[in-house]
This record gives structure tokens, C-alpha cells and sequence, in this order.
């Protein structure tokens, strides 16, 4: 017989089954398996089975469930229900018998709880009672087991000692604050909120798309393609979304893993298959080369794009400006001659118009001509820097196509 607190995890097939996944969680976490006995035994397994699969608790998992997985569990685990006690599992034929005997019952129990009607607001009540009876089962257990070992052994202190390590263990699992948190937020009543799916509707279909508030694990043996299906499926289409994506990797470098990505938007956006293998050994074939330039281009960000495309296009005009703000100041007269009183710090400019009011009759024409000349050089300098960038925007814009 199932208690009753099992039936707030049954799927009813409306928007509160995102509720329900959050305490199936809950529960499984909070209370192992070694807790429950018999056919709670066995449906606890089933919540587990359930809760790495991130779906509800439905009758069509629960028959998946025990063609697959319940076999191998009572083997393991040597759990009994009525009908079921007096046969061996090392049989064969007792084996079937039990396994059949055992459908039979799970399916009954959870068409019960399925028949069953729950509100969402007497869970934490109900949990609440249902950890205060199990603490007191599981208390009045290990007391009987320490009376039982005093009398086998005689050693009032071995089980003394044993009956605390017991009962701290009891008591972390049936803590009142994990109850607690229930109230605090842990399940929402919020349905989850698609972000977005894999266009695989075998995945999609299984594992409800990628949800917000929804951590994904990716588990497949070394060599599966793991990296490439979380970068090139889910990461990639999160991204073309504007939408943040926090990716650990600890087999791939930065740049391995940017050019997966970036192979995934030419294959996108061109409908060309390449390796990333190709972008990242710079192996890319020439025809080739243009679009995945084009591919990478467009997965940066705004700073980027600035710098990638904007940036190089305002060059020239930021010469020519560069060439007039430097000859502007260089020529500057007045407030280096307002400002500036020590000979040493004087410029050009000023030191030039101090030759040529020394003495108007008798000042040397050479001299001025020479800081002329040295005053010139800077700006024909400045010049021959900046001129191949006003070259370059000119031809850019005078070639067509």
C-alpha cells in the first residue's frame, strides 16, 4: 500500500505538472531510498527513474519503467511485496512470477493515486505529517535493533554508540527545515517557460525543449558528439535568440569551441558543411574562406561588429580628421603664447614669431626659415602615416561590386 503523499506527484496534464516535477525532485533528494520499504520501495525507485528523465509521473512511464528497469531492481535490491515473500529471485520461474505479481500491484496502487485529489497548498502540511510518522517508525526501528543487540552480544556501549550514529542519520533525513523550504520557493507554481527546442522532435518531445529555470546534463560515452550537440543544437539556437548562455567545457579550448559554433552558422546561413577542425587549423578552402568569415562576423557581438566592420569603414575619415586636429594644434599661436612664459616650453609657432619681432631692421630671415622647415616636417610626417587610409577609403569607394 502507497501512502498517500505519493499522489501529489501524478501527472494531471495541465500547467500545475511543472509544480509537480519540482517537488518530485525535492523528494527524491531529500529522502534516499534506503527510507522506504516494500512498494514504496519500489515506487520511490520509479520517481528517481522519472526525475533524471525530467518527466512527470505517468502510467506510460510506470509501464516503460517495469519492462525496463524493475527486473534488474528486485534482483538488486531484494524488495518483496505480498504474494511475492515466499518466492526466490535466483529462480527463474520465481522471478517472472514475482515480476508479473509486482505489475500487477504497482499498476492497481497507482491508479489509486491517480483517483486520488490533491490540493498543492495541503502539501507542505501533508509532508509535514508524513515526515513526522516516518521519523517515528524509523525511531521506533532502530531502538528495536539496539535492544536486540544488546541482548545478542552483551555490549550496552557498541549499541549505544550505533543507536546515535542511527538517529543522527534519521534525524538530517527527516530535518524539519528541508520542509521548510517548501514555503520558501523550492517548487513554483509556474509552468516552465520554453526557451528553446533542438528541432529534433524525438528530443523535443522527450525532454520538453530547454526551459528557464532548468539545469541540462548531457551524458553519452567519450566520442558521442556531446560538445557538438550542446554547442551546434542548443547553445546555437539560444544565441540566435539574444539569449545568455552559460556553457562549461573542460575538454575544448575557447577556440575549439567558437568554431564549432561558428562551422553551425555557416551551415545555417550558406547551407555549407565544414569542420571546425578546418577553422581552427586555419584550413579552410578559399571559396570558403568569405563565408565563414561572414559566419563569424555575424555571431559577434555589437563591440565586436563595431570593430570588425564599422571601425575599418570610418578609417579614412578618421585620418583626414586625425590630419586636421594635429595641424590645428601644432600651428596653435595664441594660447601656448598666453600660457607659456619659460623659453624651454615655447612652441614652434611662438618661437618663430619672437625671431621676427626681435628687431624688425635687423633679424635673421635664414633662422625663420630654418623653423619653418623644422616646423613643416611633423605635418608631412603625420601625413605620409595617415594618407594610405584616406588612399584606402577613396579606392573602396570608387570600385563597384
Amino acid at each position: 500500500m502507497l501512502h498517500s503523499i505519493f499522489s501529489y506527484f501524478i501527472a494531471r496534464g495541465d500547467a500545475a505538472d511543472a509544480k509537480r516535477l519540482g517537488y518530485l525532485s525535492w523528494f527524491v533528494l531529500q529522502y534516499p531510498a534506503d527510507e522506504f520499504r516494500r512498494e514504496e520501495a519500489i515506487f520511490r525507485d520509479f520517481m528517481e527513474y522519472c526525475n533524471k528523465l525530467s518527466v512527470p509521473l505517468k502510467q506510460k512511464y510506470l509501464e516503460v519503467y517495469m519492462a525496463t528497469e524493475l527486473k534488474k531492481f528486485l534482483v538488486e535490491s531484494k524488495v518483496k511485496i505480498d504474494g511475492t515473500e515466499n518466492l526466490s529471485y535466483d529462480d527463474p520461474n520465481s522471478l517472472e512470477t514475482a515480476i508479473a505479481t509486482t505489475k500487477e500491484v504497482m499498476l492497481a496502487n497507482f491508479r489509486e493515486l491517480e483517483g486520488t485529489s490533491v490540493s498543492f497548498e495541503d502539501f507542505p502540511v501533508d509532508v509535514d505529517k508524513f515526515r513526522k510518522e516516518r521519523l517515528d517508525e524509523r525511531t521506533v526501528e532502530i531502538l528495536g535493533r539496539t535492544y536486540d543487540l544488546i541482548s545478542q552480544k552483551g555490549d550496552p556501549g557498541g549499541a549505544a554508540s550505533w543507536a546515535r550514529e542511527q538517529l543522527a542519520a534519521l534525524a538530517d533525513v527527516y530535518d524539519e527545515s528541508a520542509v521548510e523550504e517548501i514555503t520558501d520557493g523550492t517548487a513554483t507554481s509556474q509552468a516552465m517557460e520554453p526557451l528553446v527546442d533542438t528541432g529534433i522532435p524525438a528530443i523535443d518531445n522527450d525532454l520538453v525543449s530547454l526551459c528557464r529555470t532548468q539545469l541540462l546534463d548531457i551524458s553519452a560515452p567519450p566520442g558521442a558528439g556531446k560538445t557538438r550537440f550542446a554547442l551546434g543544437v542548443l547553445a546555437y539556437r539560444a544565441a540566435l535568440k539574444g539569449l545568455n548562455v552559460l556553457y562549461f567545457t573542460l575538454e575544448q579550448s575557447t577556440a575549439e569551441a567558437k568554431a564549432m559554433l561558428i562551422a553551425r552558422h555557416t551551415l545555417q546561413m550558406f547551407g555549407d558543411i565544414i569542420s571546425d577542425k578546418m577553422i581552427t587549423t586555419n584550413s579552410v578552402p578559399l571559396e570558403l574562406q568569405p563565408k565563414v568569415e561572414a559566419a563569424r562576423i555575424d555571431g559577434s557581438g555589437e563591440f565586436k561588429t563595431f570593430n570588425r566592420i564599422v571601425f575599418p569603414l570610418m578609417k579614412p575619415a578618421i585620418a583626414v580628421q586625425a590630419i586636421f586636429t594635429f595641424v590645428q594644434s601644432w600651428n596653435n599661436y595664441f594660447i601656448p603664447a598666453l600660457v607659456l612664459h619659460s623659453d624651454k616650453k615655447k612652441t614652434l609657432p611662438v618661437l618663430i614669431a619672437q625671431l621676427r619681432s626681435a628687431d624688425f631692421l635687423k633679424f635673421d630671415m635664414g633662422q625663420v626659415y630654418v623653423m619653418i622647415a623644422f616646423s613643416i616636417f611633423p605635418v608631412i610626417i603625420v601625413y605620409i602615416l595617415l594618407s594610405k587610409f584616406i588612399v584606402e577609403g577613396v579606392s573602396a569607394g570608387a570600385v563597384k561590386g
